[in-house]
């Protein structure tokens, strides 16, 4: 983490690009010698690796996504508790993306491609929205469409 602290201010603004820091790494961690040994792939923290890759800017734009994907679906689950009813793919969806997000500041699961697919899975239906809330009554009730009132 000391290699990848003291990289950010050289990383700048825009970072060093996605994906490069298995090729940077070895120029800000020369200074360690021997203590630290091999060849690493990925920073073993995703916040730390998207600052460096990403910069400043990607990271306040990774910040948007997920900060936005929470707050959508927290006003969703909020909605359903207030209709009294059962809200379990945003619920799954919010705990899966926290989970990932909190496994993240210890190690690399972002960089897995499995995970990121499911990542991405949870990011959709967060920002996916709830068309069920949208349909008229007509599409609810197909057996009243044609029946008029009284």
């Amino acid at each position: 983490y000391q290699a990848c602290l003291r990289a950010l201010p050289e990383s700048g603004f825009f970072g060093t690009g996605p994906g490069t820091f298995r090729l940077v790494f070895p120029e800000y961690s020369e200074y360690l010698g021997n203590r630290i040994i091999g060849f690493w792939y990925h920073a073993h923290q995703d916040w730390l690796q998207g600052l460096l890759e990403w910069g400043y800017l990607g990271f306040v734009a990774w910040a948007v996504i997920f900060g936005g994907a929470f707050i959508r679906l927290g006003r969703r689950i909020a909605e359903a508790r207030r209709e009294d009813r059962m809200e379990i793919s945003d619920s799954v969806s919010m705990i899966a993306l926290g989970v990932v997000l909190l496994h993240s500041l210890a190690d690399f699961p972002l960089q897995i491609p499995a995970i990121q697919l499911l990542v991405v899975f949870y990011l959709a239906v967060a920002w996916g929205g709830n068309a069920r809330r949208h349909q008229t009554e007509e599409q609810k009730n197909p057996l009243n469409a044609g029946s008029s009132p009284g």
